[in-house]
């Protein structure tokens, strides 16, 4: 009996030993597995840091997409929901009328058609002009290549307003004032809305291509342009689509340089034109019945003005998201 009570003992002994070992291991791993969970490691991010970057991003899209939700459900209320504090973003019952009243006012699908053409042909034309300048700067020596390059980006810093008179007097003396060509002249001469900083753009690109790549294809006989046209210009399309989204948006919520060049022609040019003269005269009117009146109809007319571009972006999101992500280009 004592033996079989000594070998018991013994062997309760051994079995705690062999529960507390195994209790800390457990407890190590547990304790190795919280602080991965938490913190990630080398090769994976943790919940916290997810949590903050998530939390951020959620926030940061609420900022950008709170201004759309509001316009959406803004356009679809009636007076009655307009004057009622309890509807805020849910409207009791869809009202379509403001969107007849918008396209009505803004006279939509014709002045549609004109905007694009003050739009899209400027922007067009800087893309092209500026591609080329760029690739001028990158790759060939001239006497004094570096001073004209940065007069060419210092011009970014100049306000506009302050050209405006001599480009107006310019323009009038070569009777270019009420059409298209004041917008299309300085696009195709690397003047247009912020060329500067598509010139940074495409130059930034083309220095990160080899030039060895252009070599090859001169000792094979290609020219310099037909060398530019094959081989260099498809390597930059993420530059290409950048520029040219960024001068569409620029160009297209373009005032104030429209109402100046456009002259008497400028309320039936662009669909932005035609929105302000719509929401500013029932402000000069002061009648607050109006304005409440018609506020879901300026809502939904804020809303088809932008509709074009966003069905731009959606089209062309995948190559500016990656002309964005290569230069890393900030601000507007």
């Amino acid at each position: 009996m004592k033996k079989i009570k000594k070998f018991l003992l013994s062997l309760k002994v051994k079995l705690n030993k062999v529960y507390k070992t195994i209790k800390l291991k457990i407890s190590k791993i547990n304790k190795r597995k919280i602080k991965k969970f938490f913190f990630g490691t080398k090769d994976k991010y943790g919940f916290i840091y997810n949590l903050i970057i998530y939390g951020l991003l959620i926030i940061i899209s609420f900022i950008y997409l709170y201004p759309l939700l509001y316009m959406i459900s803004g356009s679809l209320m009636d007076i009655s929901d307009m004057q009622n504090p309890t509807v805020y973003f849910v409207p009791t019952k869809f009202y379509l009328d403001n969107y007849r009243i918008a396209f009505e006012k803004l006279d939509y699908f014709k002045v549609l058609f004109s905007s694009l053409l003050f739009t899209v042909l400027p922007s067009l034309f800087q893309t092209i002009s500026i591609s080329i300048i760029a690739y001028g700067f990158a790759r060939f020596k001239f006497p004094l290549r570096k001073l004209f390059f940065a007069l060419s980006l210092i011009t970014y810093v100049i306000i506009p307003q302050i050209t405006m008179l001599p480009k107006y007097m310019l323009f009038s003396n070569f009777h270019m004032v009420g059409n298209i060509l004041s917008f299309i002249i300085p696009a195709t001469t690397g003047q247009g809305l912020n060329s500067a900083i598509f010139l940074l753009i495409f130059y930034q690109f083309y220095r990160l291509i080899p030039i060895q790549l252009e070599e090859s294809a001169e000792i094979d006989g290609a020219s310099k342009f037909k060398t530019f046209y094959l081989i260099t210009l498809p390597l930059v399309k993420p530059a290409i689509i950048s520029s040219f989204l960024f001068s569409l948006v620029w160009y297209w919520n373009e005032t104030y340089i429209s109402d100046l060049f456009l002259g008497n022609k400028a309320k039936d040019s662009t669909l932005q034109l035609r929105f302000l003269r719509f929401a500013s005269q029932f402000n000069e009117t002061g009648a607050d019945y109006l304005m409440r009146e018609f506020e879901g109809a300026r809502l939904a007319a804020m809303l088809v003005v932008i509709i074009p571009l966003i069905i731009v972006y959606v089209i062309l999101q995948r190559k500016f998201v990656e002309g964005i992500d290569a230069k890393g280009l900030g601000g507007e």
